[in-house]
């Protein structure tokens, strides 16, 4: 639930982000364009323009949540097409300021995705998408002339340059876009490696005690196993579990099996591997002589008596019964596991807190 709600603000956060950059971007170029029609002296598109900006002033200025995102955008999408459209019918089709309304293209697919999900993005899209280009398509037939204006443009801002301007501005901002777009697919893809890592640890590891898990173990045992190195196997129990879970409930249980869990891998070290195995049963498999691994396993039953946890505002005692095998009993692995699951059941019958390394 708390990861489901960080990736929804997440989400809000790149939504909001995408938002302003479009408002920003569109604030500049129409702040840029009251200057490119002020020199063309077409005073409408002065206007348009003027009154354009402010709405991208506002829309920086006010709008600092989602909440009313797509209002917003629609508005902003509905803009630059009336303004697209405006251009072709008042100056002619040929200065490229239809360009604009091409740039939207990417931009609403992005945006919608964002809002509505992959399901719904291709389908809203694309109907916004076309009415955008048989606008487009409408008005540059209606206009009929590339160049509108009576007089022409003043030499200094011939057709062709006012052309290349808007095509330099709708490139940058495609650009822009990519460069956006990119990021999100980055971060998508980084989310992706990070939960495929945190489900390959859930497959392999125990949730609660950060050990390999029960079903993982098998490998580990047959490459060690397969070596020529001496190996041993010890299978531990936490004595009376049940006792303290019954005592002093389930959370100081889990407590115990957190500090039991630790305990063992501190001793086993980087000699061996160590699982969770069940409940509270924990094996390990150590790269060790026999000798060597029987000091361990009595030294994970000395360490867990000498101490008492506390938690909360209760003292408790733990303590382990250990069955310990070694690999030149045994090549098999099932074969062992049955063995040392005999022999600590033979400590637990036999007053417990020891190990048992013979059956």
């Amino acid at each position: 639930m708390a990861n489901t709600e960080l990736e929804k603000k997440r989400a809000e956060k790149g939504a909001l982000s995408f938002y302003h950059f479009m408002m920003l971007l569109c604030l500049a170029v129409h702040s840029f364009l009251i200057i490119l029609f002020f020199y063309m002296d077409v005073f409408p598109m002065i206007i348009m323009n003027g009154v354009s900006s402010f709405f991208y002033f506002m829309g920086v200025v006010f709008v600092k949540n989602t909440r009313k995102i797509r209002i917003w955008l629609l508005l902003v999408y509905s803009e630059i097409i009336v303004h697209s459209v405006l251009c072709n019918m008042i100056v002619g089709w040929g200065y490229g300021f239809e360009l604009y309304a091409i740039m939207l293209i990417p931009a609403v697919y992005y945006v919608t995705f964002l809002a509505d999900g992959k399901d719904k993005c291709f389908k809203e899209a694309g109907i916004l998408n076309v009415i955008n280009i048989a606008a487009l398509i409408i008005s540059t037939f209606l206009s009929g002339d590339s160049n509108k204006l009576e007089s022409g443009v003043s030499m200094e801002l011939p057709l062709a340059s006012i052309f290349n301007v808007n095509l330099i501005i709708a490139s940058l901002a495609m650009i822009m876009y990519s460069v956006f777009f990119v990021k999100s697919i980055a971060e998508i893809n980084e989310k992706l490696e990070t939960k495929g890592e945190e489900l390959n640890f859930l497959a392999t590891h125990d949730a609660l005690t950060g050990l390999r898990n029960r079903h993982y173990i098998q490998t580990d045992f047959d490459l060690i196993s397969s070596g020529d190195e001496p190996f041993c196997l010890l299978l531990g129990d936490v004595d009376d579990f049940k006792k303290i879970n019954d005592t002093y409930g389930h959370n100081c249980g889990d407590h115990c099996l957190i500090y039991v869990a630790d305990t063992i891998d501190k001793i086993v070290g980087d000699d061996g591997i160590v699982c969770r195995w069940g409940g509270e049963e924990f094996l390990a498999i150590m790269r060790l002589p026999g000798e060597e691994g029987i000091k361990r396993a009595e030294e994970i039953c000395q360490k867990l008596r000498e101490v008492l946890l506390q938690f909360e505002t209760h003292t408790v005692a733990v303590t382990m019964t250990i069955g310990f095998a070694t690999g030149e009993e045994s090549k098999d692995g099932n074969e062992l596991i049955r063995m040392v699951d005999d022999r600590l059941y033979i400590g637990k019958n036999n007053g417990k807190n020891q190990v048992v390394s013979e059956g």
